[in-house]
């Protein structure tokens, strides 16, 4: 029995940016079936080729990969303006109510900024066990990749340590052997300062080596390592660079040739052309005469980052890979032409450039906004979750 040509869709940008660093490709398109790039090519040979397939053209665009926002803290918004109270006290006061407001807010506004997936570091003592599991689900739901971990710390106590680092086995185990979760995966992070002894990140480590699972040593610089059996990679929060000219960032550059290295936004924003930014600008103060280029930049921000994480065929638009994708709007004040795409974009991006986002091939963002959420009714959520932890 003979059976039927799968029919695809046809995305049709002014540009196509399949392998972030590379050179753009002008008038080139993809084709996606389900969850995946099946093909990619110019676009008389892709209509051609695929006559019966819907054509979806984007005049003034460019599509590319979407943004890997490799390390944040999704509950760091409810924290934002609040002076009166330091940040421990305030994780001591997290419940579900509030939690679920500030994800709901991350994920939104994550996914505006054209981020198809994250990296979480999740701390909530007071829901412990079983917090992890649950903001998986409500990842899950909204159809965001997503690397999971609970931030295990001794900072309040040694059982607060032990019961972190649990959390952190259950969802292992969730995701690696019942495969619980189609776009999330687990990973292991504690705790890498003083506030946790020695003992708690080897047991974190062994953790991660016994699960083939990445590991994180959380610290409050800008740079954060991650490891995994047969490899390693560091992850940059340029947003928290406060170091000056008399420190280089020799690593940025050098090291991307050679390890993973993706970029984090600490959840300090969600604007990741701000993150970007940020990092190009750090990277001009090894006393270099130019920053790193900005085709440099973007592959962090996207390849690289999906490569810490461990993320699977992501990251690059590819055929067989996974159809994680963002369409940019590049209506800017000056021209953009195939040599000047990367550094233009960089120039003159932003959130409100995001015109289209797809995760594994379902459209979440759509002409700008987040397909299926009431944008006020969610913000006063977010709103009145912070002001009850100020109370």
């Amino acid at each position: 029995m003979q059976t039927e040509p799968a029919t695809g869709t046809l995305i049709l940008p002014d540009y196509l940016i399949d392998i972030p660093g590379a050179p753009p490709k002008p008038r080139w398109g993809v084709r996606v079936i389900d969850d995946r790039i099946e093909a990619t090519a110019a676009w008389d040979v892709l209509t051609t080729a695929f006559p019966e397939d819907d054509q979806w053209r984007l005049p003034r665009q460019a599509i590319s990969p979407g943004f890997v926002d490799a390390h944040t803290h999704l509950t760091a918004v409810i924290g934002h303006g609040n002076t009166t109270q330091p940040w421990s006290d305030i994780l001591l006061r997290l419940d579900k109510e509030t939690v679920a407001a500030a994800i709901e807010s991350g994920i939104y506004h994550s996914l505006s900024a054209g981020i198809t997936g994250l990296g979480e570091c999740l701390q909530a003592p007071a829901l412990l066990p079983g917090v992890l599991a649950w903001e998986a689900s409500l990842l899950e739901q909204w159809g965001i990749r997503a690397a999971l971990g609970y931030q295990a710390s001794e900072l309040h106590s040694y059982e607060q340590g032990q019961a972190g680092l649990a959390e952190n086995a259950d969802l292992l185990e969730l995701c690696n052997e019942q495969r619980r979760f189609q776009r999330i995966r687990a990973y292991v992070v504690a705790e890498g300062t003083s506030d946790s002894s020695g003992e708690l990140r080897e047991e974190a480590e062994a953790l991660a080596w016994d699960a083939e699972a990445r590991c994180l040593f959380h610290t409050g610089r800008p740079e954060q390592s991650i490891f995994w059996v047969g490899g390693r990679g560091r992850v940059y929060t340029p947003l928290i660079d406060l170091r000056d000219r008399t420190e280089a960032v020799e690593w940025l550059i050098l090291s991307a040739q050679e390890e993973a290295v993706g970029l984090g936004s600490d959840g300090a924003i969600f604007d990741f052309f701000r993150v970007m930014r940020g990092a190009r600008r750090q990277s001009r103060y090894n006393h270099r005469p130019e920053p790193s280029p900005a085709s440099l930049i973007w592959r962090l921000a996207t390849t690289g980052g999906a490569e810490v994480l461990g993320f699977e065929k992501v990251g690059k638009l590819l055929p067989g890979w996974q159809a994680d994708l963002q369409a940019i709007d590049l209506t800017y004040p000056s021209p953009v032409t195939e040599d000047n795409l990367y550094a233009q974009m960089l120039r003159y991006g932003s959130s409100q450039s995001i015109q289209v986002v797809m995760v594994a091939g379902h459209i979440l963002v759509m002409n700008g906004v987040v397909l299926g959420v009431d944008a006020a009714a969610m913000r006063e959520r977010a709103i009145a979750a912070a002001q009850k932890l100020s109370g």
